[in-house]
């Protein structure tokens, strides 16, 4: 629980001042969407909302009548007054407006520069073979639309998904309109619905003191999955390490870690603590983004060899080609420190160490 509460608090800080749209499709019961956008307001993100002109009844926005406003969609001047003054922008498109409400909100977060973009809808998002798609780069999007696997009314949000993206909106979301489905879209890494994106920030970078929480969190993740080997032993103190451990993040979210050392005599570095939050639970996005990130520390400091951990945090990792193939993984018996095959990655050599039974 607490880890739920400081991630949404993270994102809380992260969305504060930003304009997100949200486009209310006919097809739902807007009560709890509603809610939720209320306290979205109240912790200080400025929402604009888009639906139909039969939506737009007294009764259906009792819940937010104290901080809503209607507005004319082209309006512009006033509805920047109405999101900055704390209230909700509210536009309406009356039936047989020319413009589709969909395609209504994406030109609306277009115009606004909006950071986000929210399709609310009777799906739970995109779905591929039955299956949740969680995130699609934009491109990957745009495949998807050439194909028919995406049809109806989810099909048209997927193209003004991919107008407003390609127009400079960094996200739009296709969600479901359960109970607190826009709290849960918007102010946890793993979402509900569908994101698709243009760009997701990823970098690997030297543990900051800020990061502390995220990298405890990751460790005892780990731990609990029996996953973790601790070369420490239980008096491991992170803080008194920190300054050798690099952290993956995702749009500044902290989601992956490691810990390097180098021996002194400048021959090697050895990774450990690597692992990945639950958010990326077994992809390899995280681990792959750290190896490599351990590959470039290696060779800024001119050192020829990467000691990898060969434990059940990382064994998964079989079941990729750029870890079998391309960094050449070799099982070795308890306490083997064996080379991969191909001998070199560039210039570095790989060893595996392994730790466990």
């Amino acid at each position: 629980m607490l880890r739920i509460i400081r991630e949404a608090v993270s994102y809380i800080a992260e969305y504060r001042g930003k304009i997100i749209v949200v486009r209310l499709d006919d097809t739902i019961n807007p009560t709890d969407a509603l809610e939720d956008i209320a306290l979205l307001v109240r912790v200080g993100l400025r929402i604009v909302v888009v639906a139909s002109e039969a939506m737009i009844a007294p009764e259906t926005f009792r819940v937010i009548s104290g901080v809503m406003e209607i507005r004319d969609a082209d309006d512009r001047d006033g509805m920047y007054q109405t999101i900055m003054a704390g209230k909700i922008a509210v536009v309406a498109d009356p039936a047989g407006h020319p413009i589709d409400t969909d395609q209504r909100a994406e030109k609306l977060a277009v115009a606004l520069s909006a950071d986000k973009l929210l399709y609310v809808t009777n799906v739970k998002g995109i779905c591929r073979s039955g299956e949740l798609i969680n995130e699609l780069q934009l491109d990957e999007a745009k495949l998807l639309l050439q194909s028919s696997a995406v049809t109806g009314g989810v099909r048209r949000k997927l193209e003004c998904a991919v107008a407003a993206c390609e127009k400079g909106v960094a996200r739009v979301h296709i969600i479901g309109s359960d109970d607190d489905a826009l709290i849960g879209e918007l102010l946890t890494s793993q979402g509900i619905g569908t994101m698709i994106y243009r760009t997701l920030y990823h970098s690997v970078r030297p543990a900051r003191h800020e990061d502390l929480a995220g990298i405890r969190d990751i460790l005892a993740q780990a731990e609990l999955r029996q996953s973790l080997y601790y070369p420490g032993g239980p008096s491991f103190q992170l803080e008194q390490h920190l300054q050798w451990f690099f952290v993956f993040v995702s749009d500044d979210h902290v989601h992956g870690c490691m810990m390097v050392e180098g021996d002194a005599e400048g021959r090697f570095i050895q990774v450990s603590y690597l692992c990945e939050s639950g958010v990326y639970e077994r992809s390899h996005v995280p681990m792959k983004a750290l190896i490599d990130g351990a590959f470039a520390i290696a060779r800024k400091q001119g050192r020829q060899h990467v000691i990898l951990p060969e434990n059940r945090n990382v064994l998964w990792l079989e079941t990729f080609d750029w870890f079998t193939k391309d960094l050449g993984f070799r099982r070795g018996g308890l306490g083997d420190i064996i080379p991969s095959i191909p001998e070199e990655h560039g210039d570095v050599q790989v060893w595996y160490a392994n730790a466990t039974a």
